[in-house]
């Protein structure tokens, strides 16, 4: 049980970290995007560039945004799966001994 906890725990954080690297990337498009606005500024003509930096721009926040969501979500699924797993192990006694144990799983008085 500790095992799968852990393992479960690993991939979690590597997933986590993976997305942070899409989102920060993603947050570097859309500052890029935002920054040729600035550099240009707001002087006519509006040229084919304008066009792609503007869709570079709403879909690099529109993916951030979505991924947010689907973190947010992630996140809770994660908690509610995360609190059966240790109603199960405290229901079942079945308990860690040592010190490494992530959660201090102790003897349950259940």
């Amino acid at each position: 049980m500790e095992s799968a906890y852990r393992h479960a725990n690993s991939r979690q954080t590597a997933f986590a970290f993976a997305q942070g690297a899409i989102v920060g990337t993603l947050g570097n498009l859309f500052a890029s995007g935002l920054g040729h606005w600035i550099d240009r500024g707001w002087s006519p003509p509006f040229t084919l560039g304008d066009g792609i930096w503007i869709l570079v721009g709403l879909v690099s926040l529109g993916t951030i945004v979505s991924m947010t969501a689907g973190a947010i979500r992630r996140f809770r699924q994660n908690t509610e799966i995360e609190a059966m797993f240790l109603n199960e192990v405290h229901r079942r006694g079945l308990v860690s001994e040592g010190p490494e144990d992530p959660d201090e799983l102790g003897p349950t008085n259940a």
